[in-house]
Protein backbone atom coordinates (compact mmCIF):
# COMPACT_ATOMS: atom_id res chain seq x y z
CA UNK A 1 0.00 0.00 0.00
CA UNK A 2 1.65 3.34 -0.88
CA UNK A 3 0.34 6.85 -0.28
CA UNK A 4 2.17 9.89 -1.84
CA UNK A 5 -0.22 12.28 -1.49
CA UNK A 6 0.71 14.92 1.35
CA UNK A 7 -1.93 15.58 4.07
CA UNK A 8 -3.55 19.30 3.91
CA UNK A 9 -0.60 19.76 7.11
CA UNK A 10 2.13 22.18 7.07
CA UNK A 11 3.44 20.61 10.31
CA UNK A 12 3.34 16.74 11.71
CA UNK A 13 2.66 16.22 15.32
CA UNK A 14 5.06 13.13 16.97
CA UNK A 15 5.62 12.41 20.68
CA UNK A 16 8.80 13.09 21.91
CA UNK A 17 10.47 9.17 22.27
CA UNK A 18 12.85 9.84 19.28
CA UNK A 19 15.08 6.24 18.36
CA UNK A 20 17.98 7.63 16.18
CA UNK A 21 19.72 5.28 13.00
CA UNK A 22 22.22 4.25 10.79
CA UNK A 23 23.11 1.52 8.94
CA UNK A 24 21.07 -1.75 7.93
CA UNK A 25 17.59 -1.66 10.71
CA UNK A 26 15.44 -4.52 11.55
CA UNK A 27 12.45 -3.76 13.13
CA UNK A 28 10.27 -6.40 15.22
CA UNK A 29 6.95 -4.65 13.98
CA UNK A 30 6.38 -3.66 10.60
CA UNK A 31 6.02 0.73 10.47
CA UNK A 32 2.46 1.74 10.49
CA UNK A 33 3.80 4.96 8.73
CA UNK A 34 7.03 6.22 6.81
CA UNK A 35 7.40 9.41 6.33
CA UNK A 36 10.64 10.29 3.38
CA UNK A 37 12.17 12.34 0.88
CA UNK A 38 11.44 15.22 4.54
CA UNK A 39 13.70 17.60 6.49
CA UNK A 40 12.22 15.90 9.58
CA UNK A 41 13.83 18.18 12.77
CA UNK A 42 14.13 16.57 16.27
CA UNK A 43 15.04 19.50 18.07
CA UNK A 44 17.80 18.26 20.04
CA UNK A 45 20.55 19.65 21.74
CA UNK A 46 21.93 19.76 17.89
CA UNK A 47 19.13 20.20 15.96
CA UNK A 48 19.83 16.86 14.52
CA UNK A 49 17.56 16.81 11.15
CA UNK A 50 16.75 13.09 9.12
CA UNK A 51 15.52 12.51 5.66
CA UNK A 52 12.98 10.13 6.84
CA UNK A 53 11.08 8.47 10.16
CA UNK A 54 9.47 4.77 10.96
CA UNK A 55 6.22 5.39 12.91
CA UNK A 56 4.29 2.32 15.03
CA UNK A 57 1.13 4.04 15.55
CA UNK A 58 1.77 7.13 18.00
CA UNK A 59 5.57 5.72 18.36
CA UNK A 60 8.68 6.30 16.61
CA UNK A 61 10.35 3.82 15.44
CA UNK A 62 13.73 4.89 13.66
CA UNK A 63 14.73 7.90 12.22
CA UNK A 64 17.74 7.86 9.53
CA UNK A 65 18.20 8.28 5.51
CA UNK A 66 15.31 7.09 2.74
CA UNK A 67 17.20 4.26 2.10
CA UNK A 68 17.62 2.78 5.38
CA UNK A 69 14.00 4.00 6.52
CA UNK A 70 12.17 2.76 3.65
CA UNK A 71 13.56 -0.76 3.62
CA UNK A 72 12.11 -1.11 6.85
CA UNK A 73 8.26 -1.43 5.27
CA UNK A 74 5.93 -3.96 5.45
CA UNK A 75 3.24 -5.07 3.24
CA UNK A 76 0.83 -2.52 4.79
CA UNK A 77 2.91 0.17 6.09
CA UNK A 78 1.91 3.50 4.24
CA UNK A 79 4.45 5.57 2.68
CA UNK A 80 4.37 9.92 2.75
CA UNK A 81 6.38 11.45 0.41
CA UNK A 82 6.86 14.46 2.19
CA UNK A 83 8.62 16.31 -1.22
CA UNK A 84 10.89 18.28 0.70
CA UNK A 85 8.67 19.81 3.54
CA UNK A 86 9.85 20.62 7.36
CA UNK A 87 8.40 18.31 9.79
CA UNK A 88 8.69 19.40 13.25
CA UNK A 89 7.35 17.60 17.01
CA UNK A 90 3.91 19.20 18.29
CA UNK A 91 4.03 22.68 19.82
CA UNK A 92 2.95 23.21 23.27
CA UNK A 93 0.96 26.46 23.99
CA UNK A 94 0.35 27.02 27.59
CA UNK A 95 -2.10 30.01 26.66
CA UNK A 96 -4.78 29.39 24.18
CA UNK A 97 -8.23 30.15 24.47
CA UNK A 98 -9.17 26.41 23.62
CA UNK A 99 -12.96 25.86 25.09
CA UNK A 100 -14.59 27.71 22.55
CA UNK A 101 -17.22 26.31 19.98
CA UNK A 102 -18.20 26.72 16.67
CA UNK A 103 -21.00 30.24 16.39
CA UNK A 104 -23.22 28.51 13.80
CA UNK A 105 -24.06 25.60 16.61
CA UNK A 106 -25.48 28.25 19.10
CA UNK A 107 -26.50 31.38 17.28
CA UNK A 108 -28.34 32.23 20.49
CA UNK A 109 -25.21 33.11 22.34
CA UNK A 110 -23.81 35.55 19.45
CA UNK A 111 -26.03 38.05 21.76
CA UNK A 112 -27.26 41.64 19.92
CA UNK A 113 -24.51 44.08 19.50
CA UNK A 114 -24.82 47.94 20.18
CA UNK A 115 -22.85 49.96 18.02
CA UNK A 116 -21.07 52.92 19.42
CA UNK A 117 -22.74 56.40 19.80
CA UNK A 118 -21.19 59.93 19.88
CA UNK A 119 -22.40 61.11 23.73
CA UNK A 120 -23.37 59.23 27.24
CA UNK A 121 -26.66 60.13 26.62
CA UNK A 122 -27.18 58.34 23.09
CA UNK A 123 -25.00 55.73 24.41
CA UNK A 124 -27.77 54.41 27.12
CA UNK A 125 -30.36 55.50 24.96
CA UNK A 126 -29.43 52.76 21.93
CA UNK A 127 -28.85 50.61 24.79
CA UNK A 128 -32.19 50.37 26.03
CA UNK A 129 -34.07 50.40 22.62
CA UNK A 130 -31.68 47.52 22.13
CA UNK A 131 -33.00 45.30 25.40
CA UNK A 132 -36.68 46.44 24.81
CA UNK A 133 -36.41 45.35 21.28
CA UNK A 134 -34.94 42.32 21.75
CA UNK A 135 -37.25 41.27 24.77
CA UNK A 136 -40.45 42.23 22.46
CA UNK A 137 -39.20 38.99 20.54
CA UNK A 138 -37.81 36.55 23.20
CA UNK A 139 -39.66 33.93 25.38
CA UNK A 140 -40.44 34.68 28.59
CA UNK A 141 -37.39 33.51 30.31
CA UNK A 142 -34.93 33.43 27.33
CA UNK A 143 -31.38 35.34 28.15
CA UNK A 144 -30.70 38.47 26.49
CA UNK A 145 -27.20 39.00 26.09
CA UNK A 146 -26.63 42.63 24.82
CA UNK A 147 -23.01 43.99 23.78
CA UNK A 148 -22.44 47.57 23.30
CA UNK A 149 -19.23 48.70 22.13
CA UNK A 150 -17.27 52.07 22.50
CA UNK A 151 -15.52 53.82 25.48
CA UNK A 152 -18.57 55.45 26.37
CA UNK A 153 -20.68 52.05 26.66
CA UNK A 154 -18.08 51.27 29.49
CA UNK A 155 -18.85 54.72 31.43
CA UNK A 156 -22.45 53.59 31.21
CA UNK A 157 -21.43 50.81 33.13
CA UNK A 158 -18.93 51.93 34.91
CA UNK A 159 -20.43 55.02 35.94
CA UNK A 160 -23.94 53.18 37.04
CA UNK A 161 -25.56 55.27 34.37
CA UNK A 162 -27.27 52.15 33.88
CA UNK A 163 -28.08 49.99 37.21
CA UNK A 164 -29.70 46.50 37.47
CA UNK A 165 -33.18 47.84 38.12
CA UNK A 166 -32.83 49.81 34.70
CA UNK A 167 -32.27 46.21 32.55
CA UNK A 168 -35.29 44.53 35.02
CA UNK A 169 -37.45 47.73 33.84
CA UNK A 170 -36.73 47.46 30.34
CA UNK A 171 -37.41 43.30 30.43
CA UNK A 172 -39.35 42.48 33.20
CA UNK A 173 -40.13 38.61 32.04
CA UNK A 174 -36.09 38.29 30.75
CA UNK A 175 -32.60 37.75 32.58
CA UNK A 176 -30.00 40.65 31.24
CA UNK A 177 -26.20 40.41 30.54
CA UNK A 178 -25.01 43.19 29.45
CA UNK A 179 -21.52 43.07 28.45
CA UNK A 180 -19.43 45.99 27.18
CA UNK A 181 -17.02 44.78 24.55
CA UNK A 182 -14.12 45.86 22.83
CA UNK A 183 -12.15 47.34 26.08
CA UNK A 184 -9.76 44.05 26.92
CA UNK A 185 -10.00 41.57 29.70
CA UNK A 186 -11.25 43.96 32.23
CA UNK A 187 -14.48 44.96 30.00
CA UNK A 188 -17.45 46.07 32.14
CA UNK A 189 -20.72 43.78 32.88
CA UNK A 190 -24.21 44.55 34.53
CA UNK A 191 -26.71 41.81 35.41
CA UNK A 192 -30.59 42.20 35.90
CA UNK A 193 -32.09 41.52 38.58
CA UNK A 194 -33.36 38.30 37.38
CA UNK A 195 -30.13 36.91 35.44
CA UNK A 196 -28.58 37.62 39.21
CA UNK A 197 -31.12 35.54 40.85
CA UNK A 198 -30.44 32.61 37.82
CA UNK A 199 -26.95 32.82 38.79
CA UNK A 200 -27.03 32.74 42.41
CA UNK A 201 -28.87 29.80 42.25
CA UNK A 202 -26.43 28.22 40.10
CA UNK A 203 -23.68 29.35 41.69
CA UNK A 204 -24.61 30.62 45.43
CA UNK A 205 -20.94 32.25 46.51
CA UNK A 206 -22.39 34.69 43.71
CA UNK A 207 -24.33 35.77 46.22
CA UNK A 208 -21.23 38.16 47.91
CA UNK A 209 -20.64 39.98 44.87
CA UNK A 210 -22.47 43.40 44.46
CA UNK A 211 -22.90 44.90 41.10
CA UNK A 212 -19.70 46.62 41.80
CA UNK A 213 -17.93 43.42 42.82
CA UNK A 214 -19.14 42.33 38.87
CA UNK A 215 -18.65 45.47 37.10
CA UNK A 216 -14.92 44.57 36.10
CA UNK A 217 -14.70 40.96 35.46
CA UNK A 218 -16.88 41.26 31.80
CA UNK A 219 -14.97 38.46 30.31
CA UNK A 220 -14.81 36.02 33.04
CA UNK A 221 -18.17 36.36 33.72
CA UNK A 222 -20.00 36.04 30.13
CA UNK A 223 -18.09 32.70 30.05
CA UNK A 224 -19.90 31.59 33.50
CA UNK A 225 -23.13 33.05 32.29
CA UNK A 226 -23.45 31.62 28.77
CA UNK A 227 -21.67 28.15 30.01
CA UNK A 228 -22.79 27.29 33.60
CA UNK A 229 -26.02 28.84 33.26
CA UNK A 230 -27.54 29.00 29.79
CA UNK A 231 -25.85 26.13 28.57
CA UNK A 232 -26.25 24.04 31.49
CA UNK A 233 -27.31 20.25 30.96
CA UNK A 234 -26.36 21.07 27.35
CA UNK A 235 -22.61 18.94 27.78
CA UNK A 236 -23.26 16.62 24.84
CA UNK A 237 -24.21 18.62 22.11
CA UNK A 238 -21.45 21.27 23.16
CA UNK A 239 -18.43 18.76 23.12
CA UNK A 240 -19.55 17.88 19.63
CA UNK A 241 -19.28 21.72 18.90
CA UNK A 242 -16.13 21.78 20.44
CA UNK A 243 -14.56 19.35 18.78
CA UNK A 244 -15.53 20.62 15.58
CA UNK A 245 -13.42 23.85 16.82
CA UNK A 246 -10.23 22.30 17.57
CA UNK A 247 -10.30 20.46 14.70
CA UNK A 248 -10.68 23.09 12.47
CA UNK A 249 -8.12 25.15 14.65
CA UNK A 250 -5.05 22.93 16.07
CA UNK A 251 -3.72 20.84 12.68
CA UNK A 252 -2.97 23.70 10.58
CA UNK A 253 -0.83 25.40 13.23
CA UNK A 254 0.69 21.91 14.70
CA UNK A 255 -0.06 22.41 18.20
CA UNK A 256 -0.86 19.20 20.05
CA UNK A 257 -0.47 20.64 23.61
CA UNK A 258 -2.16 23.48 25.28
CA UNK A 259 -2.84 25.05 28.20
CA UNK A 260 -6.02 27.50 28.96
CA UNK A 261 -8.97 28.14 30.97
CA UNK A 262 -12.09 26.61 31.36
CA UNK A 263 -15.67 26.81 32.88
CA UNK A 264 -17.23 23.88 34.72
CA UNK A 265 -19.19 23.20 31.47
CA UNK A 266 -16.30 23.26 29.32
CA UNK A 267 -13.84 20.75 31.78
CA UNK A 268 -16.99 18.37 31.39
CA UNK A 269 -17.28 18.83 27.71
CA UNK A 270 -13.39 17.79 27.27
CA UNK A 271 -13.69 14.82 29.63
CA UNK A 272 -16.91 13.48 27.37
CA UNK A 273 -14.35 13.99 24.67
CA UNK A 274 -11.46 12.36 26.17
CA UNK A 275 -13.27 9.46 27.63
CA UNK A 276 -14.50 8.64 23.95
CA UNK A 277 -11.23 9.00 22.72
CA UNK A 278 -12.17 11.93 20.42
CA UNK A 279 -10.07 14.64 22.15
CA UNK A 280 -7.75 16.22 19.52
CA UNK A 281 -5.50 17.70 21.81
CA UNK A 282 -3.60 17.62 25.13
CA UNK A 283 -3.92 19.97 27.57
CA UNK A 284 -3.72 21.60 31.15
CA UNK A 285 -6.99 23.77 32.44
CA UNK A 286 -7.75 25.76 34.75
CA UNK A 287 -11.08 26.61 36.40
CA UNK A 288 -10.46 30.21 36.55
CA UNK A 289 -13.53 31.93 34.91
CA UNK A 290 -15.77 30.19 38.38
CA UNK A 291 -13.31 30.11 41.00
CA UNK A 292 -14.72 32.63 42.96
CA UNK A 293 -17.83 31.64 42.60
Amino acid sequence: MSNSKIPNLQLISVLVLVMTCSGSLALADDPTLIVYNGNINTVDDSNTVFQAMALKDDLIMALGTNEDILALAGPDTVRMDMQGRMVLPGFVDPHWHLGKHMDEDFPELRGHRVPPADTLEETTQNIEEVIRETAAKAEPGEWLLIFPTGNLAREVILFETLTGEDLDRFAPNNPVYLNEVGSGPRSQSLLSGRGRALMEKEMPGFARLTDRDVKGIGTDLSASVIHDVILKGREEEYSRSLRKFLLSRTPKSGITTAGTILTRMQINAFAILDRKGELPVRFGWLSGYTAFF
